[in-house]
Parts: structure tokens; C-alpha cells; sequence
């Protein structure tokens, strides 16, 4: 019993690892049920100040002024003598055409103008004699007519007073003669029987009396004819004078219708004229191009012809390019619009030069959009064209990246996109105070891909939270997460 009782105690270190479980357990299930351990982690982000820039993102193609070289008439090709990526001058030799089919075309152009001016030369003198021939036959005919018209209307009114006494004194006149023409004849007659005159002056006596005598009854017939008036016969005979002269009227009106045709002829032959002449002139000028030569410094950026064929108008020989003065044609998105204006300067990038920034500017944007060809299917882009401040060493027609970062926005609150939430067409964030959220409803402005611009609702060094994909609720509890 003795050594019973004097057997050393054991410790307890079960108990008390039973004990730490308990207590331990307890302290985690307060720390994550009821303690900070149950409190949602929200990142928050300050309210800043600062410039806010867009992102501007588009793809372009290197753009330079292209001249097409084309022969100007159907030729055979003797020489090429550039080939391409050539530097050339203004008024370098380019292409060489054969000259014997260019002269060729000189003289078939030369022989149909020659042609074209004998036959106006021979329509308009046939104008001249027509005119001539016309007015002629008008002048004749109106004058007939008029005095058959005269005629008749003396024939059918009867004679005037005047042509009355008209006749009458004719007929004294005529009496007076008479008598003057015997006196004469009797003083002579008496001298002829004395011997002072000669026989003949007697016989021209005789014929002055004889004549005098004539003219007295001539005009004693017409004093008759205009005191009695005309009969039917010689008023019929006045009418058909008349119409006659009419006709011969007509005839020249006729004719002069036929000068006015004449007339027309003529000045198509001289159009005819004028077009020959105007073909020899294209037909020489061809000829003195049967050297074609460089309109400009340039580069030769393609070459379509080979020698010994035939070059066509109008069919390119070859390409010129001045790539000293190159632009970017950009295609921007519809939507990105209101970040590319006139005047914004531009960064361009090429594959082909890895670190290379050409800067450039934007000149022109297109007044209309185009369907996208690639991608979305009612996507449309806007045209740009971009004046670069070094093109070298871009050549034509490289693809190339557009970027830009304009600023929209000067001096504006700025929070991450992350911290602003939508409900319809409002926006609101959370502000943080200590280990609670409010929420507070906000007005924003432009954005980018990385912060929002705040126009009313938010101070600057305010803390906002970034719930992400967590669901917060006004005054929740929260723990911050710097």
C-alpha cells in the first residue's frame, strides 16, 4: 500500500489539447460568423484629378500621288527604258513608240483635211454664185412685176388727170414741131430753087418735117388712148403680164431658198474642215509624243508594258508615284468619330519598322460613311486621310496601324471605370467611410478604356469602391482592401 501511494502523478496533456481545439474553434467561428472575417473584401480607388485622353485606334494604307503613263494612239513599243522602283526626272525618257506608224496616221489625217477644205472651198464659191445668181433674178423680177403692176392699174382706174394734161401737152409739143419742121423745110426748099443750099440739106429738112409729123400723131393716138381708156383685150393681156412677173417672183424667192441650203452646206463643210484640221493637229502632237517622257520627279512604282507590244490609248504602260509627298488613308470606326478631329496629330506604326512612331496630322475626314468590308456586318467606317511629317521610308500602299490620344477632357474628376454602376440611364458609385459603403448617384462624362470623367456627384480625394462582380448594398459593412 505504501508504494501505492508513492506512484509520480501524469500531466494533463490531453486535457489540454482538447481545450486549445475547443477554444480555438470558437475564436474562428466568431472571426468569420459574427467578427471582420464575415465582412465582403472591396478594393477602392481615389478620386483623382487629371487630363483625360481617348483611345483611338484604326488602320490605314500609305497613299501617294499616282500617274498613270498611257500611249495617246495605237503604236508598236520600241523601248521601255525604266523599270520599276526607278527614280526619274521630269522629262526623262520612259517609253519609246515606233515613229513610222505615228507618221503614218499624220499623213491619212493630212489628205482627208485637203480633202475637207477643196470641198468647202467649192461650197462656198457655190454659195457666191448662187447668192449672186439669186439677187440677180429678184432685182429683174421685182422690177417687172412692179411695172406690170403699174401697168394694170392704169389699164383697169383709167388715166389720171395729170397723165391727161401729161398727153395733152405732149401733143402741142409734137404740133409745135410740126409747124416749126414745115417752116423750115419751105425757107429751104426756096433756097435749094435758088442754088444757095445743097439737095441733101433739103432732104434733111424734108426728114426732121416727116418725123415731127409721126410724133404729132403718136401723141395725138395716146391723148386718144388715155381720154377713151383701155379695152378688155389689153387689160386682160396687163393681167396676165402681172401674174407672169409674180411667178418669176417666186422663182427667185426659190432660188433664194436654195443659197440658204447652199449656205448651210457650205458651213458644214467647213466644220468638216475644221475637225480634219483639228486631227492632224492630235496626229502631229501624237507624233512628237512618240517619246513619252516623266510629268514629274517620281518613282516608278509599276511597269504593265513589254517591248514589242502594241500600246493602246488610254492602256497604262506604267505607274508613277511622287513619294515625297505621301498621306495614311485611315479607316476609323463610326463609332470612334468624336475622337478623330481636323488638325489632331496622329502617330502612325508599320510592321516593317519595329520602334518606328511616324507622326503625322489629320487634314480630312470624310463627309459620309462606308459598310465596314471586313467584320461586323452593319459595321461602317469614316475615311481619314493623315499628312504625315516623314513619310520616308513608308512606300505606297503599306499597311499600317493609326493611333491617337487626344485629350477630351482637361483637369477633370476621374475614377475607374470599375467604380461607376448603371441602373437604366442613371449611374451611381459607392463611397467608402471607414467599414461602410454609400452609395451616391453620379453625372459622367467622356471615358476611355481605363477611367470615367465625373461631372456632379464626387469630390476629389474621395474613396470609391471597385465591387467588380460583387453585389453591394447602401451603408453594407465592408472590409477595404487598399
Amino acid at each position: 500500500m505504501a508504494m501505492a501511494r508513492n506512484r509520480p502523478k501524469r500531466f494533463p496533456w490531453v486535457r489540454i489539447i482538447l481545450a486549445y481545439v475547443v477554444i480555438s474553434g470558437a475564436a474562428a467561428a466568431y472571426y468569420y460568423v459574427w467578427g471582420p472575417g464575415s465582412l465582403p473584401v472591396v478594393k477602392t480607388a481615389e478620386v483623382t484629378r487629371g487630363d483625360l485622353r481617348a483611345e483611338l485606334s484604326a488602320t490605314g494604307v500609305v497613299k501617294a500621288e499616282e500617274v498613270k503613263i498611257a500611249s495617246e494612239a495605237p503604236a508598236r513599243i520600241e523601248l521601255i527604258a525604266v523599270r520599276e522602283t526607278d527614280q526619274v526626272r521630269r522629262g526623262q525618257l520612259l517609253v519609246q513608240l515606233d515613229r513610222s506608224s505615228l507618221e503614218g496616221y499624220v499623213r491619212e489625217a493630212q489628205a482627208r483635211l485637203d480633202a475637207a477644205e477643196a470641198q468647202a472651198r467649192g461650197a462656198e464659191q457655190g454659195v457666191r454664185a448662187e447668192t449672186a445668181n439669186a439677187a440677180g433674178a429678184m432685182a429683174v423680177a421685182s422690177a417687172n412685176l412692179r411695172a406690170a403692176q403699174a401697168q394694170l392699174e392704169r389699164l383697169q382706174h383709167g388715166a389720171r388727170p395729170q397723165e391727161i394734161r401729161g398727153a395733152e401737152a405732149r401733143v402741142q409739143q409734137a404740133q409745135a414741131s410740126v409747124n416749126q419742121a414745115k417752116a423750115d423745110l419751105g425757107r429751104l426748099d426756096a433756097l435749094h430753087r435758088q442754088g444757095a443750099i445743097s439737095a441733101q440739106a433739103l432732104d434733111q429738112a424734108r426728114t426732121a418735117a416727116e418725123v415731127a409729123t409721126a410724133q404729132l400723131n403718136g401723141a395725138r393716138e395716146e391723148l386718144r388712148l388715155v381720154r377713151e381708156g383701155a379695152r378688155a383685150e389689153d387689160i386682160a393681156a396687163a393681167q396676165a403680164q402681172a401674174e407672169s412677173a409674180r411667178a418669176s417672183v417666186e422663182q427667185a424667192r426659190a432660188l433664194e431658198r436654195t443659197v440658204e441650203l447652199r449656205r448651210r452646206e457650205a458651213q458644214a463643210a467647213a466644220a468638216q474642215a475644221q475637225a480634219a484640221r483639228s486631227q492632224v493637229s492630235v496626229a502631229r502632237a501624237q507624233l512628237e509624243r512618240a517619246e513619252i517622257r516623266a510629268p514629274l520627279d517620281a518613282t516608278v512604282v509599276r511597269v504593265d508594258a513589254k517591248t514589242g507590244e502594241v500600246a493602246y490609248p488610254g492602256a497604262a504602260l506604267m505607274a508613277l508615284s511622287d513619294l515625297s509627298r505621301m498621306w495614311v488613308e485611315a479607316e476609323i470606326d463610326d463609332v470612334d468619330l468624336d475622337k478623330a478631329k481636323l488638325g489632331q496629330e496622329v502617330t502612325v506604326l508599320a510592321e516593317a519598322f519595329p520602334g518606328r512612331r511616324f507622326r503625322g496630322h489629320i487634314y480630312e475626314i470624310a463627309k459620309s460613311a462606308e459598310p465596314k468590308l471586313l467584320g461586323r456586318v452593319r459595321a461602317k467606317i469614316v475615311r481619314a486621310k493623315i499628312r504625315l511629317d516623314d513619310a520616308s521610308p513608308l512606300t505606297a500602299q503599306m499597311e499600317v496601324d493609326v493611333e491617337s490620344r487626344p485629350v477630351v477632357a482637361r483637369q477633370a474628376l476621374l475614377v475607374p471605370n470599375g467604380a461607376v454602376q448603371s441602373e437604366g440611364d442613371s449611374h451611381y458609385v459607392f463611397l467608402v467611410n471607414g467599414q461602410h459603403v454609400k452609395r451616391g448617384p453620379v453625372r459622367i462624362g467622356a471615358g476611355n478604356f481605363e477611367h470615367t470623367q465625373i461631372v456632379e456627384g464626387l469630390r476629389e480625394g474621395q474613396v470609391v469602391a471597385l465591387p467588380g462582380d460583387m453585389t453591394l448594398r447602401n451603408g453594407q459593412r465592408v472590409k477595404v482592401e487598399m
